[in-house]
C-alpha cells in the first residue's frame, strides 16, 4: 500500500470518469462512488506490483529494467515484448492456473489469466517501464450495451497510444514506474435492444477489440524499429541492450550478415602512421584484409569506415552494427570488456595485437629528464610537460610528477596539430601520451621543426586488440583465430611461401587449416604485417617482440582494469555465473598432476586447485569450501565433453591451443581460455582455466579473476593487504568485493605458486612477472 512519506508521482491519465487510485503492491483499483456499481458489466482491473505485472520478477535483477507491452484477457493472455524478440499469445487451453505461465523461450513470462466470469469480457492493454519499485495504475472499466457508457473509449485509446509513443521516444530512462490499463471494448451508448442483437454486438465488439490489440502491438513494434534505427540497439533505463550480454543472440550471426553483404566493415579513427593514417594501408587495413580472406578467400572484400569526429564514436559504430569490428588501436581493459560506460554494453577483444603505453617525447634533453622523473637538477628544472586534458595520461602525470609544470592540451584541431603547436610555441618541451600518437612523422607533418625524440620507457602499459560485439562469440572467435594465426605462423617461420605447412599441424581439422593457410598466404605472418606497416615508424622491440623457445623472461602480465566503478549487469539468470550462485557450489574439473591437482588427507591441493578456489572465493565472499572438484582423469577429451555437457563449470589446467579456442573437433565447438597462469618452459605449452565460449559474462568473470591474482603480485598485495585490491561494480552490487575476497583467501600469484608448486617446479622463465618490458607476444600452438 502507498506510503504517505513517499513523494507523489503521476500516472499517464485517468481513462474512466472520475479518478482511479494510485496503488502499490497487489490489489484492485477502486472506482469512486459516483461511478456505476460494479457488476458483471463493470470489471475492475487488477493492479499488479512489479513482481507480477507481465512477469513474476523472480528471475529479473532489481537493477535491470523491463519495458513490456502486455495485453491481458480473462480467457487467455497475449504479450508483446518491446525487444522485438518475442511475441506470445494465449495460455494453455483448459488451464485453470491463474498465476503467470512461464515461457522458457527467451526467458519470457506470459501474462496471468484473469478469472472468467459469465457474461463478462474485459480486455486491457498494459504498458509499463519498471524504473523503481513503485507501480502506478490507471484503471478503466467496460460496461455492456445495457448500461450507458461514461467515456469514449476510442478517444482515450488514441490519446494513450500517443502518450505511450511519446514516453518511449522522448523519456526513455527517466520516467517513473507507470502503468496504463486501456479498455479495448467499444461501449454502446444506446439503451434497449434484444438479446440476439446484444450478443451480436458483443461478438462484434470482441472481434474489434482483438483487431485493436493487434493495431496497438504493431504501433509498439514500429516504435521499437524507429528506436533501433536511431540508436542501433534498444536499451533499458540502465542503457543496457535488451538482449542480455553473455547470452548468444538469436538474430542472424555477424558472419552471415557479412557474407550476405559481400564485404567486411572495419571501423578506424584515421590518425596514426603505420596503423590507420591512410585507409588504403596500415596495420588496421591489413587486419581487415586478413578477415576478408578468412570469410571470402580474397583480401579485397573490405570497407574501412572512418570515424573522424571522435575516436570514442567508434564504440557506438560497433554497438549499433554499423561496423563488424574495430581494427583501430583499442586498449583491452576490464571496463570495456565487461560493461562499457558510454555504450552500456560489453565488448569482446582478440588477443593483443600491439603493446604500447604512455611515453615521453619531445626535446631529447628534456625527454631524458622526464624518464628519470627529474624536475630538480640542472636543465631539468625547466621541464614543462604537456598532456591531453582529462585523459589518463594527465592523471598519471599528476601522480608521477606532483607539483611539476603540467600544460593541458585540448584537442581543438587534431591530436598531432595540437602537439606540434605546443612544442613550436615552447609552451612545453615534452609530451606525454600513448607511444603510437607520438610518432615523429606525425608531428613533423604538422609543422614542428625542432629537435625531437620518442622515449623508450613505458610509464603506463596498454595492450590493443581487435574489438567485436560481445553477443556473437562465433564471429569474435574467428577474429581472434586470425590474429592468433599471424603470431603462431611467425613463431613457426611460416609465411606466404610455405603457408601450406599449417595443415601439418591440424590433420584433423582441414577446414580450419584451410582458413589459416589462406590468410597467411595472402597477408603474411605478423612479422610481415608489422614490417610492412609499423616498421618505418615504430621499431619493433620490447613487449612487441615474439616470445620464442630461447626466451627466458617472464610472461605474467596483468591487463588493465579501468572503469571498475561502472555498475554493470548482475549475474544473468540461466547463465553460468548466476547458476553457480544459485547452486551454492562451483564445479571445477581437474586433471590429477603432482603439484597441480592431487588429493591428500585434507582434500585437493595444487596450483590448478588454487585457481578453482580463486574463482569460488570471488563468487562466494571468500569461502573456499564452495568448490566441488571433478576428476577428469582417464579420458583425453573429458575436459571438452564435460564442459560441453554442463557437468562442470570450468576446467583448470587446460592446455591452450588455437584449435580448442576456435573449433575443437571432438565436440565441434570452441572454448574460451583465461589468461594463462602456467607455462611449460621446455615446450612452451600454456595452461589456463577453460570455459565454453557461449557464455561471455562467465568467461569475463573467470578471465579477470585470474588477472586479479597476477595484479596482486605486481602491486605487492597479499592476504593481509587485500583491501588494496580495487572494488569492482561491473558484475553488479553483489560481487563488488570479488577481487578482495579472492586475494584474501588465496593471496597473490606468488603465494599460490610458492605454496603449491615451488618445491616441484621452481618458478622460472615464463612463469615470472614481465616487469622489464620483455617480449610478451606468446605464440599459441595450432593444436
Amino acid at each position: 500500500m502507498s506510503d504517505s512519506n513517499e513523494e507523489s508521482f503521476e500516472c499517464l491519465g485517468t481513462l474512466a470518469a472520475g479518478s482511479a487510485e494510485n496503488v502499490q503492491g497487489t490489489g484492485t483499483t477502486a472506482v469512486e462512488e459516483n461511478q456505476p456499481s460494479q457488476s458483471k458489466q463493470q470489471q475492475t482491473v487488477e493492479a499488479a506490483s512489479r513482481e507480477d505485472d507481465c512477469n513474476d520478477g523472480s528471475d529479473i535483477p532489481n537493477d535491470v529494467s523491463q519495458k513490456i507491452v502486455c495485453a491481458r484477457f480473462d480467457n487467455g493472455a497475449q504479450k508483446v515484448r518491446l525487444e522485438g524478440v518475442e511475441e506470445t499469445s494465449g495460455v494453455p487451453n483448459g488451464s485453470s492456473n491463474n498465476s503467470p505461465e512461464r515461457n522458457e523461450k527467451n526467458g519470457g513470462i506470459e501474462a496471468a489469466r484473469q478469472p472468467s466470469q459469465p457474461g463478462a469480457y474485459t480486455h486491457s492493454l498494459t504498458w509499463r517501464a519498471r524504473h523503481s519499485t513503485r507501480q502506478c495504475l490507471v484503471s478503466a472499466y467496460a460496461v455492456d450495451d445495457e448500461h450507458p457508457s461514461t467515456l469514449d473509449i476510442e478517444e482515450q485509446r488514441a490519446q494513450i497510444e500517443q502518450e505511450v509513443i511519446s514516453r518511449l521516444l522522448g523519456e526513455s530512462g527517466t520516467v517513473q514506474a507507470d502503468a496504463v490499463v486501456m479498455p479495448d471494448e467499444k461501449v454502446s451508448t444506446k439503451d434497449g435492444g434484444d438479446n440476439n442483437n446484444n450478443n451480436n454486438k458483443r461478438a462484434s465488439l470482441r472481434a474489434g477489440a482483438i483487431y485493436v490489440s493487434i493495431f496497438v502491438a504493431v504501433i509498439v513494434v514500429v516504435v521499437v524499429v524507429i528506436v533501433l534505427a536511431t540508436t542501433g540497439t534498444y536499451q533499458n533505463h540502465e542503457g543496457s541492450d535488451t538482449s542480455p550480454p553473455g547470452v548468444t543472440n538469436t538474430s542472424p550471426s555477424t558472419l552471415a550478415i557479412i557474407r550476405d553483404r559481400g564485404f567486411v566493415r572495419c571501423g578506424v579513427y584515421p590518425a596514426i602512421y603505420g596503423w590507420n593514417r591512410d585507409l588504403s594501408d596500415g596495420l588496421s587495413h591489413d587486419s581487415c584484409k586478413a578477415l576478408s580472406v578468412a570469410v571470402f578467400g580474397t583480401p579485397d572484400k573490405v570497407e574501412m569506415v572512418a570515424e573522424r569526429a571522435s575516436w570514442g564514436n567508434l564504440f557506438t559504430l560497433l554497438a549499433n552494427h554499423t561496423v563488424d569490428v574495430i581494427t583501430d588501436v583499442t586498449t583491452h581493459n576490464m571496463g570495456r570488456d565487461v560493461f562499457h560506460r558510454e555504450s552500456k554494453t560489453p565488448f569482446a577483444f582478440s588477443r593483443v595485437v600491439f603493446y604500447g603505453g604512455g611515453v615521453f617525447a619531445g626535446v631529447p634533453t628534456f625527454v631524458d629528464c622526464a624518464e628519470k622523473l627529474d624536475t630538480l637538477y640542472g636543465l631539468c628544472r625547466d621541464l614543462k610537460i604537456c598532456a591531453f586534458f582529462g585523459s589518463v595520461s594527465e592523471s598519471l602525470m599528476w601522480e608521477l610528477l606532483p607539483g611539476s609544470p603540467l600544460v593541458p592540451i585540448e584537442a581543438v584541431h587534431s591530436v598531432h596539430h595540437d602537439i606540434a603547436s605546443k612544442l613550436t610555441a615552447n609552451l612545453c618541451n615534452v609530451i606525454f601520451t600513448n607511444s603510437l600518437t607520438l610518432v615523429e612523422a606525425s608531428v613533423r607533418e604538422m609543422g614542428y621543426e625542432g629537435p625531437y625524440r620518442v622515449g623508450t620507457k613505458f610509464f603506463a602499459r596498454s595492450h590493443a586488440g581487435l574489438m567485436t560485439r560481445d553477443d556473437d562469440p562465433g564471429w569474435s572467435n574467428l577474429v581472434d583465430l586470425i590474429i592468433g594465426t599471424l603470431f603462431t605462423a611467425e613463431a613457426f617461420n611460416i609465411s606466404n611461401g610455405n603457408a601450406d605447412d599449417i595443415a601439418l599441424y591440424l590433420p584433423n581439422n582441414t577446414e580450419m587449416a584451410s582458413i589459416m593457410t589462406s590468410v597467411v598466404r595472402k597477408v603474411g605472418n605478423y612479422g610481415d604485417v608489422y614490417r610492412r606497416n609499423l616498421g618505418p615508424f615504430v621499431p619493433r622491440q620490447g613487449l612487441n617482440a615474439i616470445y620464442g623457445n630461447n626466451s627466458n623472461s617472464g610472461l605474467l602480465y596483468a591487463h588493465t582494469f579501468r572503469e571498475l566503478d561502472v555498475l554493470g549487469r548482475d549475474p544473468i539468470p540461466g547463465m553460468t555465473l548466476h547458476s553457480v550462485m544459485e547452486r551454492g557450489m562451483l564445479r571445477c574439473g581437474v586433471h590429477p598432476r603432482l603439484g597441480f591437482a592431487a588429493q591428500d588427507e585434507g582434500g585437493w591441493v595444487g596450483l590448478d586447485v588454487q585457481f578453482c578456489n580463486a574463482v569460488a572465493t570471488a563468487i562466494f565472499g571468500g569461502d573456499s569450501m564452495r568448490v566441488e572438484f571433478i576428476n577428469l582423469q582417464g579420458n583425453a577429451n573429458g575436459a571438452y565433453s564435460s564442459l560441453s555437457s554442463g557437468d562442470v563449470d570450468l576446467v583448470a589446467g587446460s592446455r591452450v591451443s588455437l584449435q580448442a579456442d576456435y573449433h575443437e573437433p571432438t565436440t565441434a565447438r570452441g572454448y574460451s581460455f583465461s589468461r594463462p597462469y602456467f607455462y611449460n618452459n621446455s615446450n612452451m605449452d600454456a595452461f589456463a582455466l577453460m570455459t565454453t565460449d557461449d557464455d561471455t559474462q562467465w568467461n569475463e568473470f573467470v578471465f579477470w579473476t585470474v588477472v586479479a591474482v597476477i595484479y596482486a603480485e605486481e602491486n605487492d598485495i597479499s592476504h593481509e593487504t587485500a583491501i588494496e585490491m580495487p572494488v569492482v561494480s561491473l558484475f553488479g552490487d553483489s560481487l563488488k568485493q570479488m577481487f578482495r575476497d579472492c586475494v584474501t583467501a588465496v593471496g597473490s600469484y606468488a603465494t599460490m605458486y610458492n605454496t603449491t608448486l615451488e618445491q616441484i617446479i621452481p618458478r622460472a622463465g615464463a612463469n615470472r612477472l614481465n616487469d622489464q618490458d620483455d617480449p610478451e607476444h606468446f605464440p599459441v600452438p595450432f593444436a
